[in-house]
Order: C-alpha cells, then sequence, then structure tokens
C-alpha cells in the first residue's frame, strides 16, 4: 500500500516574512511598462500592414541575418520588439507579464531591465549567427532569457531562495520539456533565438545575485547600474535608428533588402513570391526595387519547378514585374508558361494586357479591322519542327473581351480571320494578333486553337473561326 506524497503547505501572506510582503505588494511597473510597449509596437504594425506582410516587417525592423551582416546592426535590437501574429503577441505578453512580474518583486526593476534587454540581443545574435533564418522577430528572445535567469537564481541561491519565489521540479520539468518541443519541433520557431535568449539570461540572472546584490530591495550595485545605462542606450540607439531605416525606406534599400533576402539559400518560393508581387503591384515601386523585385521572382520560379509546386502565381508575378519594367514580349512569354500551368481566364487576360504595347509581328498582313473577313494573318513557325503560340486579341469598342491563342508548326502555316458571314459576331468585334512566342512544352497541341474570355457575353464571339492551311498566302518570313 502506497502512502500520499507530502503536499508542499499553502502559503499565505500574513505567514510571510515582512520583506517578502513588501515585496509582493510592490506593483512590477517595468514589466507593466514593458507589456504595453510590446503591445503599443503591435498595434503600430497592425497600422502599418506589417503583419501579414513580410516586406513591411522588414522595412520596420525584423531580423533578416544578411542585413544585420551588412552593417544593419540595429536589427538585432527592433526584432524584438515586432511580432507575427495575434496568436505571438498574446503568449509573449502573457509570458512576461507572469514571468516579469515574479522576477521584478524577486529581484527589482532594474536588474530585471538588465536581464531583459541584456536576453533579447543577446538571443536576436544567435538567431543572425545559428539560425539559417530568413527573418526572425518577437520578444521570446528575452521571454526564454527570463525563464533561464529564474532558473540560474534558483539554482544559485538554492534554499536561500524564498520559497514563494522557488518552483519546483515538476513545474521545471514541465516548462523545459514544453518549451524544448515548441523551439525544436514546430514549425518555424527559432530554436537558436530560444537557446541564445536562455543561455545568456541564465548567465546574466547568476551574476545578479551575486555578492553585494540581496533580493527584494533595489540594488544599487555600480556593475548592475553600468550595465542598465549601457543596455539602455544600445537599445534606444538601435530603435532609433530602426524608425530612421523605416522612414528612409527608400528604393534602393528595398532593392538591397530584396537581394538579401532572394540569396537566402532556404527562402521558399512562396515567400519570394509575396515579396516580389507586393512591389508589382506598388504604384511606388522605382526601377530598382522592380529590378530586384524581378530577379526575387525569377528566383521564385526557379525554386517552385526544383520543388514540383504550382509555378503558375510566380509565373504571372514575374510577366507583371517585366512588364512595368518595359518588357512586354519577356512578359508575354512568360504569362505565357503561367497559363500553360493553369489555363485560367485571368492568365489570359493578363497575356493580352501585357502584350498590348508589344510590336506587331512583321509578318501581319492588313490592319485590323471591324469587318466581315477582319485581319487577315499568315502564321508561319520559327524555325523547322518548332511550334510557335500565336496570340490574338478579341476586341471590343469597350476593350479587350477575351484572347485566342493557337500552335502552329512551322510546317503548317494558317490564316486567322473571322468566320465569314457569322451572323453571331457584333459589329464593334476586333480580331488582331498580339504576338507569336515559343509555345510551351504540351501546352495546345499543334493545329488546335482555344478560347480564354473573362467576360461570359464575349462567348458568343465564338464564331471566329482558323482557315489553314493557307495556300493562297505568300510566303511569310520566319519568326525570330
Amino acid at each position: 500500500m502506497s502512502t500520499p506524497r507530502a503536499r508542499r503547505p499553502r502559503l499565505r501572506l500574513a505567514d510571510l516574512p515582512p520583506p517578502v510582503r513588501e515585496a509582493l505588494r510592490r506593483p512590477p511597473t517595468v514589466t507593466y511598462t514593458l507589456v504595453a510597449l510590446l503591445i503599443g509596437v503591435f498595434l503600430l504594425q497592425i497600422k502599418a500592414g506589417a503583419v501579414t506582410s513580410v516586406l513591411a516587417m522588414i522595412r520596420l525592423g525584423a531580423n533578416v541575418p544578411a542585413l544585420v551582416l551588412e552593417g544593419e546592426w540595429w536589427r538585432v535590437v527592433s526584432a524584438n520588439f515586432l511580432h507575427g501574429s495575434w496568436l505571438h503577441i498574446g503568449f509573449n505578453a502573457w509570458a512576461l507579464y507572469v514571468l516579469g512580474g515574479l522576477l521584478e518583486r524577486m529581484l527589482d526593476g532594474r536588474r530585471l531591465l538588465v536581464l531583459y534587454l541584456a536576453s533579447a540581443i543577446g538571443g536576436a545574435l544567435a538567431s543572425t549567427v545559428f539560425s539559417g533564418a530568413l527573418l526572425a522577430v518577437g520578444a521570446s528572445t528575452a521571454i526564454y532569457g527570463l525563464l533561464g535567469g529564474l532558473a540560474a537564481i534558483q539554482w544559485r541561491l538554492g534554499e536561500r531562495l524564498p520559497d514563494i519565489f522557488r518552483q519546483s521540479k515538476r513545474w521545471w520539468w514541465i516548462v523545459l520539456v514544453a518549451n524544448g518541443a515548441i523551439s525544436f519541433l514546430v514549425p518555424r520557431v527559432d530554436a537558436a533565438a530560444h537557446v541564445g535568449g536562455f543561455v545568456v539570461g541564465g548567465a546574466v540572472g547568476w551574476a545578479l545575485v551575486g555578492a553585494g546584490q540581496p533580493l527584494l530591495v533595489a540594488t544599487r550595485h555600480k556593475g548592475v547600474l553600468a550595465a542598465l545605462v549601457l543596455l539602455l542606450g544600445v537599445t534606444g540607439y538601435g530603435l532609433g535608428a530602426a524608425y530612421l531605416g523605416a522612414l528612409h525606406f527608400d528604393d534602393a534599400a528595398m532593392a538591397r533588402a530584396l537581394r538579401a533576402v532572394a540569396r537566402h539559400d532556404d527562402a521558399p518560393a512562396e515567400v519570394l513570391n509575396e515579396l516580389a508581387w507586393d512591389l508589382a503591384v506598388s504604384p511606388r515601386a522605382g526601377r530598382a526595387t522592380l529590378e530586384a523585385a524581378a530577379a526575387t521572382a525569377e528566383v521564385a520560379v526557379a525554386r517552385a519547378v526544383e520543388a514540383g509546386g504550382p509555378t503558375d502565381h510566380v509565373r504571372d508575378t514575374l510577366a507583371t514585374l517585366q512588364a512595368r519594367l518595359g518588357d512586354p514580349a519577356g512578359a508575354g512569354a512568360t504569362e505565357l508558361g503561367a497559363l500553360a500551368a493553369d489555363p485560367r481566364a485571368f492568365y489570359a487576360t493578363q497575356l493580352a494586357r501585357f502584350l498590348e504595347g508589344a510590336a506587331p509581328p512583321a509578318w501581319v498582313s492588313g490592319p485590323p479591322v471591324g469587318r466581315v473577313g477582319g485581319q487577315r494573318v499568315d502564321l508561319p513557325g520559327a524555325r523547322p519542327s518548332a511550334l510557335t503560340a500565336v496570340v490574338a486579341r478579341v476586341r471590343r469598342r469597350t476593350g479587350p473581351v477575351g484572347v485566342w491563342i493557337g500552335v502552329v508548326a512551322a510546317d503548317s502555316p494558317a490564316t486567322l480571320r473571322r468566320a465569314r458571314g457569322s451572323a453571331s459576331l457584333p459589329d464593334d468585334v476586333t480580331l488582331a494578333v498580339l504576338a507569336a512566342l515559343p509555345a510551351p512544352e504540351g501546352f495546345i497541341p499543334a493545329g488546335e486553337w482555344r478560347w480564354w474570355a473573362d467576360d461570359a457575353e464575349a462567348l458568343s464571339l465564338e464564331g471566329l473561326d482558323v482557315i489553314g492551311p493557307s495556300a493562297e498566302a505568300p510566303a511569310p518570313p520566319s519568326v525570330q
């Protein structure tokens, strides 16, 4: 028969020594201030759109190792005040409230601030050097530092630590195992930052309860005060530099940030595509930024192909950037690849829009007119055995309504025109060839044509016809 374990007696406030009672009644002002600061910064992130946008988070000071190593050291300070979601800020603010409140009453506000700031910067530096992450944000560096500091203090003081502050072995096992699992098993969690913060916090916590540094009273130790002044200076300078960096995050700075991110070997295609797309649709992006975004999108396409995932959306991003950079033919060829990967009407519409400013093929004969017979176009292949995709826009007076795309071979020239005598075609419809592009492998079989349109009314234009091969057409020049 087993005997019940002796329970730890419940402590009452009246039974505690006067210094402990006084410490417990003292509000943890520094802890409350830090919690309010983290929440305030997160609200500013929401206003700036820097919670869901990776690029906006980089602008505000996320820890991007490549940029830190290029000289933007202040990111190891500012990143500790940013968070990536409501859950992220909620967990860290709660943990800071619990651990910070305990340690501030045990030590004092000055020593707590030294422990917090040293752990935050130390954890961020560990993340920069060891994590291999694309970027990192969050106060968990400091939170794990507080946990490490508490462990070191309890280990060093042992029975001298008042019972109210001392945690049981069971508590430590649960906390350490749970936080270790979060750090090493949960995706996208920066284990290096957690471990670095814990180690630095442990070392600082051990030093903060040394000789001449009693618990429960405000410290006057010169070493602690000097460390506090230094850490406050570094933190203030770092946050000021982050503010100025965000304020002057110009075209060159944005381009530099993008190139640093794109060079990261483990940056996933989706993250790179998100960065590039944000800039592809930004009216404020300058040419240097657009060029860097296009290079980033090219890396995203290559990594998406390598991973065997979908490529249509990353190709569309690259095509949008190529069009903004004044390369309609390149944009058209890239967008055709997106359409081949996922035959959606949106990509066909994009294709027609990108090719609007492209020079028409030299072998187009006749202007695009709205009469029966329309524009006559002879369609050769580029070279023997090559396939060429020909993009023809269907247009009304109100604007483009869809495109025909067909694939022709070198030995099968054809003539594309409106169907003779078709009563279903409105008078304001025009057919015009926009470009001849290399056909993606397996896109459309040679000799076939397909129609895409966003507008259901435009489907009545299926009276368009392809007549071929054309015996009456003169031999056209080759497409280069």
